[in-house]
């Protein structure tokens, strides 16, 4: 007998009320540390007015390609236990993305009420899609991590270290072919996959937006970064990692002996980028999932069987009703 699978959390609304406002007040001391100082602030600002063009579009494209990347894994986790289109997955997990920035936490609750309504899929069974999606955001992690730590003891130029990382991702790939999602765990390769790609491309954003501000770091300080990141989203207390993310990041890059007010800002042009992706995407979705539901009622409301009088089943009439009728005597 397998062991049920662990609910998410009940917290009470002025529980998630403060969580959201401890967010908001972590991202504003982030804003207030990194203006506190002028210098700085101007100094960043000059950086990234005269970043190259080509960076600040890459901004913009990671994280569509991680919303796309965290759809994808998610999909695969969950046709094991029902039937839920590609397209379908990917508007739930951007309308998810963007309503996760408000208390509540609206966007997990509905992408499972959905799961639940729609795609007959019970709650239990979505819960446990993101148990093995925290897992394998968690290996993937850790595994990318040790092997930027080893590379940073090896004198190998980038171009050769992002090989590396990268070599994983195409082994995943082959293994995929060879594979398929409906062969016999076949679904556990391709959302492997999928987790290791959205891991990288948190680090390529990370690496994008230092470059931005002209102090590039190398691969084992991106994936750190990425690292912390990554925990910071995980614990429960804001939305999506609200201000937690940002003292996370700016915390790693001062004890690797950066400066904690660039990194700040680093990361509060990460936010302002991802707000820029998530908020089209978020409400595409939120449409999306929102006509779909309301045809799939309509469906079923269509299918049900309409009695009308002429049709409706004429009441069984006992033996004596049946042999007198009202006009006789």
């Amino acid at each position: 007998m397998t062991a049920p699978a662990p609910t998410p959390p009940v917290r009470t609304p002025l529980r998630r009320a403060l969580g959201f406002a401890l967010g908001l007040t972590l991202v504003g001391a982030a804003v207030f540390a990194v203006a506190r100082s002028s210098t700085d602030l101007t100094d960043a600002y000059e950086r990234v007015r005269h970043a190259p063009v080509w960076v600040l579009a890459f901004l913009l494209l990671v994280p569509a390609m991680s919303w796309a990347a965290t759809s994808g894994a998610l999909w695969a986790l969950t046709r094991r236990f029902g039937e839920v289109a590609p397209a379908e997955m990917g508007a739930l997990v951007g309308s998810a993305w963007l309503l996760n920035y408000l208390p509540f936490k609206p966007g997990l609750v509905g992408r499972l009420a959905y799961h639940k309504r729609v795609n007959r899929i019970p709650v239990k069974h979505s819960v446990r899609v993101l148990v093995d999606s925290v897992i394998l955001t968690i290996t993937s992690s850790g595994f990318v991590l040790l092997l930027a730590l080893l590379l940073r003891e090896v004198a190998m130029p980038l171009g050769w270290q992002v090989a590396v990382v990268f070599a994983p991702a195409a082994g995943l790939a082959v293994a995929c072919v060879l594979r398929p999602p409906g062969a016999r765990h076949g679904w556990l390769l391709l959302a492997a996959l999928f987790r290791y790609l959205d891991v990288l491309t948190w680090i390529a954003r990370y690496a994008a937006v230092f470059n931005a501000l002209d102090d590039p770091i190398g691969l084992p300080e991106a994936v750190l970064v990425a690292s912390a990141s990554q925990l910071a989203i995980a614990v429960p207390l804001t939305g999506n990692g609200l201000g937690v993310r940002e003292w996370a990041v700016g915390l790693t890059i001062g004890a690797t002996g950066g400066g904690v007010r660039l990194a700040l800002a680093a990361d509060l042009i990460n936010r302002a980028a991802e707000l820029l992706v998530a908020i089209p995407i978020g409400l595409l979705g939120a449409r999306w999932v929102a006509r779909r539901h309301a045809r799939r009622t309509r469906d079923r409301t269509s299918d049900s069987p309409d009695l009308s009088p002429s049709l409706a089943p004429k009441p069984d009439l006992s033996e004596t009703e049946q042999n007198h009728s009202p006009t006789e005597p």
